[in-house]
């Protein structure tokens, strides 16, 4: 009973200690749902992107730009460094970033204090992106999103990172700063590094070497032998490279009757079947650069890998042994018919968020990109048509592959500018991609094979002889920027100067990028090789040889990153042969 007593003596403090509780938790509710509030009814400059990915974010309480001028100047103005974030609709870590990250006061505050932060669509601006990664390699990091790359005032990279956790985020902002304020020597002297190694990767002296048997056997082996850590990591971590390197399998399996890539081709492609990554009910791919966390898939779906692994799985399934693949083929078919294709514009959509943030509280936050990508619809005719061949025949599914192809090339040839090259997507805002010509001129030579139409050989033609015109390198290879390689961003060279654009200039390269989806010049190399052997004009072999021996010195260096690259130099060997 005294301790009975004890308590009721004690009881009433302890009421209005939980109550006055009660009411800072509320009054901190509430002050976050008016900041949320404010947000919704003054979004950040990213409403008004085109990009849908962007749009989602445009209620974060983030004070988001866009990438153009008006963030160096301010930057510049202030004195404040530029904190570049790259994201895309399809990865799961992206979003979760968003979601995550970008809602945290602390995340704000440190931004905010000491950055303009700018927000980058990795889809939608593919040239700006193919430069922000270049320096996430210099850093090691992982190839995946979301990616963030810090600059001083000037727009000089100064870091990357790729935070996969609030906390180590927090850490890196803190880092970055604290060094920005104490020690600004050694700032610098991190931005001469990272330029110094920059331009040793993109800007080294080319060395062009020659082609033959032995350089294609020397890459062949060292790519068998890679491949069975890349089969690993694509269901742990994910991997860029597995589906280049797959690639690569299904050539020698096809070309040379390698019995040993032919085999493991088809027990990775079973695999990549039973896996996580396999989406049974919808019928497509979740993407394999994110790969699976926790048992589950971490990213969306892409319409460029599922197109490509819809021609690796045609294709491997007319293999020895890889008969029990063509189901695969059919269901595939039927996720890009369900979830990808459109029929205003004829096409197919970009990408589809992962599930698990497609239900986000972000009432704006897109459940997919309705955006028409020039490089993945020519991808995804591509597969159509091989798929048709190879499986479909007169089947429905067979004459759906066939007409929807047929409907994306006249949509395909509506995108070219004035120029004569085209425009990256149905956004026209960014034209004049190599990629996209090459990928494009082969989907048209496809489709001229198969129905025999002056109109897509005319138009390979086109897009051929401008890639031959405007994209030349004085080493005999391709480079993706048109006419002087040559990449615009701001930058500013000291506090007192007007606002200017800055243009980087990048001399001839001897690296092809393979762990991008693809590799440009072999790209062009491929179409070259087949419009040769379509007209049967040697003079279009003979540059795609010159593209090849231009990249030879750095293939033989790195021969386990390049498998797009080997490729197209064993099209070449058997043609010539």
């Amino acid at each position: 009973m005294q301790n009975y007593r004890i308590v009721q003596n004690y009881h009433p403090r302890f009421q209005v200690l939980s109550g006055v509780a009660l009411i800072m938790i509320l009054l901190a509710w509430t002050g976050k749902f008016f900041d949320r509030m404010e947000h919704l009814q003054r979004p950040n400059a990213l409403s008004r992107s085109n990009s849908p990915y962007l749009r989602g974010c445009q209620h974060q309480t983030v004070s988001w730009h866009t990438w153009n001028a008006n963030p160096f100047a301010r930057a510049h103005r202030e004195q404040k460094m530029i904190y570049v974030d790259v994201g895309a609709l399809w990865s799961g870590r992206s979003l979760k970033a968003d979601t995550d990250f970008y809602a945290n006061s602390q995340v704000n505050d440190l931004i905010r204090e000491s950055c303009v932060p700018i927000k980058v669509d990795a889809d939608a601006r593919e040239k700006t992106t193919r430069y922000l990664r270049t320096h996430a390699r210099l850093m090691a990091l992982p190839e995946r999103y979301p990616l963030v790359v810090m600059m001083n005032s000037h727009g000089e990279p100064i870091t990357a990172f790729s935070p996969q956790s609030r906390p180590l985020l927090i850490r890196a902002l803190e880092e970055v700063n604290k060094r920005q304020r104490e020690n600004p020597q050694q700032v610098r002297e991190l931005i001469i590094s990272l330029q110094s190694s920059w331009r040793e990767m993109m800007i080294a002296e080319a060395q062009p070497g020659v082609i033959n048997a032995t350089l294609y056997r020397q890459m062949s082996q060292e790519l068998l032998a890679a491949f069975e850590e890349i089969k690993v990591a694509v269901f742990d971590q994910g991997h860029p490279k597995a589906i280049a390197n797959a690639w690569f399998l299904l050539h020698m399996a096809e070309q040379d009757g390698d019995a040993q890539a032919r085999q493991t081709l088809i027990q990775f492609l079973e695999a990549l079947r039973r896996s996580a990554l396999y989406d049974t009910q919808r019928g497509s791919f979740h993407t394999l650069a994110e790969g699976i966390s926790n048992g589950a898939p971490v990213g969306g779906k892409r319409l460029e890998e599922n197109a490509m692994l819809l021609m690796l799985y045609a294709r491997a399934s007319r293999l020895p042994g890889g008969q029990a693949l063509a189901p695969v083929t059919h269901e595939i078919v039927d996720g890009l018919r369900t979830l990808f294709w459109r029929e205003r514009p004829p096409g197919f959509l970009s990408s589809i968020a992962p599930l698990a943030y497609s239900g986000s509280s972000q009432s704006d936050s897109p459940d997919f990109d309705p955006t028409f990508y020039v490089s993945a619809n020519a991808l995804t005719v591509q597969a159509l048509l091989t798929y048709e061949q190879l499986l479909g025949g007169r089947t429905e599914r067979g004459q759906w592959a066939l007409q929807s192809a047929k409907q994306t090339m006249e949509t395909l040839r509506a995108m070219r500018a004035f120029h004569g090259e085209l425009y990256h997507s149905s956004q026209r805002e960014v034209s004049d991609w190599l990629r996209d010509e090459a990928q494009t001129a082969a989907a048209a030579m496809m489709i001229y094979k198969r129905a025999k139409d002056e109109r897509y050989l005319t138009f390979a033609e086109t897009l051929i002889r401008h890639m031959m015109n405007s994209h030349p390198e004085p080493t005999g290879g391709f480079y993706d920027l048109r006419q002087g390689r040559k990449l615009k961003i701001s930058v500013y060279k000291s506090k007192n100067e007007e606002p200017t654009q800055f243009e980087i200039v990048i001399e001839p390269s001897v690296t092809a990028i393979d762990d991008e989806f693809s590799a440009d010049n072999p790209l062009v190399a491929c179409a070259l090789m087949e419009f040769a052997e379509i007209t049967g004009n040697a003079r279009y072999r003979v540059r795609a040889k010159e593209a090849l021996n231009a990249f030879a010195q750095s293939a033989s260096q790195n021969a386990s990153q390049m498998a797009y690259y080997t490729v197209a130099v064993g099209k070449y060997l058997n043609q010539v042969q």
